[in-house]
């Protein structure tokens, strides 16, 4: 369900698919609290010639990263390079079974407010089952690696958590050791050279130096 005031960058995989580079993630990858022209996708149209589509879109899960991914390889094949920025393993994506008539995904993580039976459930199973969703965050990333072996480029990375700072939220314990597995640890982690309008996602130098690396 898109959220008010988020328009999607891309619906699809479109021309040049072949030869571009396609974005997964969340906020972070979308572009939150930053300017068009520092987003990631045009960041890294700036150093390197070729298409990128930005997939990414706010509050979205691991589990919306590999559905999307399954689905546009499924349907259109491999492009050049697979940027993915893994996101917090304590996010979910249930289907609104309230809607009979279009299927409508929603974003449940700890924002969440009780709004349906199905997204309370949804929260409910983040509040009491971390370990479970954390051991389905390890199974999205290394399907993923599998599928793309011999067929095309990966770069992976997350947001390495922080320390709270003014006006910043706090991690859980939980958040801040996830990507210490060895599952996670080929991730590049991007640290925080700046911050965005909203003091919480990164802001224009930290995405530059992001596209950079993906890049080198």
């Amino acid at each position: 369900t898109p959220i008010k005031g988020h328009r999607p960058h891309y619906d699809g995989p479109g021309v040049e698919w072949a030869d571009s580079v396609a974005l997964y993630g969340d906020s972070c990858t979308w572009g939150e609290a930053i300017d068009e022209e520092d987003r990631l996708h045009v960041q890294l149209e700036n150093i390197q010639a070729k298409k990128v589509y930005n997939f990414g879109y706010p509050a979205q899960s691991n589990e919306h990263i590999f559905k999307k991914f399954v689905r546009h390889v499924t349907e259109h094949g491999y492009p050049k390079k697979v940027v993915i920025g893994w996101t917090s393993p304590w996010r979910m994506c249930v289907v609104n079974e309230q809607n009979a008539d279009v299927l409508s995904v929603e974003a449940i993580g700890h924002w969440t407010s009780n709004i349906t039976p199905e997204m309370g459930v949804g929260k409910d199973m983040i509040s009491l089952c971390p370990k479970t969703l954390l051991v389905r965050t390890s199974d999205y990333m290394m399907a993923v690696r599998e599928m793309c072996k011999g067929r095309t480029e990966i770069f992976e990375w997350h947001i390495k958590p922080v320390v709270r700072a003014a006006g910043v939220l706090n991690p859980t314990a939980l958040e801040i050791g996830w990507y210490k597995y060895s599952w996670a640890k080929g991730l590049y982690h991007l640290e925080f050279l700046d911050r965005g309008f909203d003091n919480m996602h990164p802001g224009p130098k930290s995405i530059k130096r992001l596209a950079e690396v993906i890049c080198e």
